[in-house]
């Protein structure tokens, strides 16, 4: 009997165990969480009108959570819409990608890295297709990002996740019209 209670203890221990790790390694770190309105302090949107486009998106807050909408116009070749966090303090090299709880609108979105403010205005994307009106965590692999610039693919270019300074959001789906993402928070996994 004593020999059964022993075994059931350390059978209880060991799944125990493991599942408190495989649990920390799903929570990963959290970058940003918006519970409160100053965490999107120093966050930016930046939109096709920088090249003559007329497409509009900012984030903003409400109720725990961000807000990245806009409308998205393919007039004057334009047709894209962004925003960046300011520069991120946590270091990001030992994950292994990104996730953020989203609640979409059906459209299409890209994830996007990105150095620091000085940097020759590459940055690194991975897009992802949201379910209307349902929230569900986005989670995509460091090694799934392609460096761009403008739009335009650079292959010969690797991530190093060390240069890393800015993460962001980014719509460019050539469909004109409203968009909306609400954010809970971002994290890397």
């Amino acid at each position: 009997m004593l020999k059964m209670k022993i075994i059931i203890s350390f059978l209880f221990l060991f799944i125990f165990s493991a599942g408190c790790s495989s649990g920390e390694e799903e929570i990963g770190k959290v970058l940003f969480a918006f519970e409160r309105k100053d965490i999107l302090q120093g966050w930016v949107s930046l939109n096709d009108n920088v090249m003559g486009g007329v497409s509009s998106g900012e984030i903003s807050w409400n109720n725990g959570m961000a807000i990245f909408q806009g409308n998205l116009s393919l007039e004057n070749n334009g047709g894209f819409s962004s925003t960046r966090s300011p520069e991120i303090t946590s270091d990001i090299v030992s994950f292994e990608g990104l996730s953020a709880m989203i609640r979409g609108d059906g459209r299409k979105y890209s994830f996007t890295l990105q150095g620091a403010s000085g940097d020759s205005g590459y940055l690194f994307q991975s897009p992802f297709l949201t379910k209307s009106g349902k929230w569900e965590e986005i989670r995509i692999p460091f090694s799934d990002f392609v460096a761009t610039f403008r739009g335009i693919s650079l292959p010969f270019m690797s991530l190093n996740l060390k240069k890393i300074k800015r993460i962001g959001i980014l719509i460019a789906d050539k469909k004109e019209g409203p968009f909306k993402l609400d954010i809970l928070w971002f994290k890397v996994f």
